[in-house]
């Protein structure tokens, strides 16, 4: 981004007009209506939302974003499939959390469970350490949890063609949604207790917690628990659809040859999009 325009939201004092502004060719929305498109320089935009010579003040938080904001993702990567997307999150259940603290895009990394229950999407569960600031200003926020998982270069040798170009093939899953901490110590307890069961189960013999008490109610107090309900779920499976088959089986030989298991697992899952492609086709 020019370094001369910066993204910003900002807000009447009553949250009665709200204006937002993206760069560098920023998209420019009062009360989230476009109005204009054009690079838009930090001071002139502010001197531009002025009401009787006043500035409107800054309010750099989610709760003043009355806007639908997407993962970029073409027709041809998209995943409908909410199961599936599901079954993402619970293989690659270690992602990153993005909220908004002091004005300023803010990301933990963190172990998440899943509930696919709560209608109409879910919900997620995960906690903090205390000592994490984050934890202080999300309560309420919409926030951004952002499940990664395999992902490969793709070289444009492997295609054998001219007029190609490198990319980089993947799977993602964008949730968003509204946390709310979670304040009661018997609920908090019971979150410990299931994410410990969730990541000790593949285990021969789990571990489980044998000390006292009075100890792991210090540990409790370490943590700050929270829950997201799901408001919308985007799942990307960037996996070289936009390709001939030819091109993709000789994508899936190179990948196969890399030593990489990012580039094993996406060769995978390239061959069974071409396998449900055969099965439709039939």
């Amino acid at each position: 981004m020019n370094p001369g325009w910066t993204p910003i939201i900002t807000s009447s004092a009553d949250s009665s007009r709200i204006f937002t502004c993206f760069g560098p060719g920023f998209r420019w929305k009062i009360d989230s209506e476009p109005v204009e498109t054009r690079p838009r320089p930090y001071e002139e935009f502010l001197q531009s939302c002025t009401t009787n010579g006043k500035t409107e003040s800054l309010l750099c938080t989610s709760r003043t974003m009355n806007l639908e904001v997407r993962m970029y993702t073409p027709k041809a990567f998209a995943e409908p499939d909410q199961s599936r997307c599901f079954d993402h999150i619970e293989q690659h259940s270690f992602a990153t959390l993005v909220s908004v603290h002091e004005g300023r895009p803010v990301a933990s990394h963190l172990p998440f469970l899943l509930d696919r229950e709560p209608k109409p999407h879910g919900q997620l569960l995960g906690h903090f350490a205390r000592a994490n600031s984050q934890w202080t200003e999300v309560d309420g926020q919409t926030v951004l949890a952002i499940f990664q998982g395999p992902h490969a270069y793709i070289t444009p040798t492997w295609y054998e063609s001219a007029n190609v170009v490198p990319t980089w093939d993947y799977v993602t899953v964008h949730v968003t949604g509204t946390l709310r901490l979670i304040e009661d110590p018997a609920e908090l307890h019971r979150l410990a207790g299931r994410t410990v069961d969730q990541y000790e189960q593949s285990r021969s013999v789990p571990w489980k917690y044998q000390g006292s008490p009075e100890f792991m109610e210090k540990l409790l107090g370490m943590i700050v628990g929270f829950r997201i309900d799901i408001e919308q779920i985007e799942g990307q499976w960037k996996l070289s659809q936009n390709h001939t088959v030819e091109r993709r089986e000789r994508v899936i030989h190179g990948l196969r040859a890399e030593d990489d298991p990012n580039a094993h697992a996406i060769a995978e899952l390239i061959q069974a999009t071409l396998e449900e492609t055969d099965r439709t086709a039939k």
